[in-house]
């Protein structure tokens, strides 16, 4: 299992909420797809990404 820790801030609220509808749309699908998959070739952690495993 892979506990991921994810914050979402007001500051990031205000921004995401003053996105034109096609940016927003774009923004929704990433979302999606890091959702799916969040370490793709084309993400790369920006602070303290760690991977935590279960260790059962």
């Amino acid at each position: 299992m892979v506990v991921l820790n994810v914050v979402f801030s007001e500051a990031a609220a205000r921004v995401r909420d003053g996105l034109s509808p096609e940016r927003r749309e774009l923004l929704e699908r990433g979302l999606l797809l890091l959702g799916k998959d969040p370490r793709t070739k084309v993400s790369a952690p920006i602070a303290g990404d760690v991977l935590f495993e279960d260790e059962d």
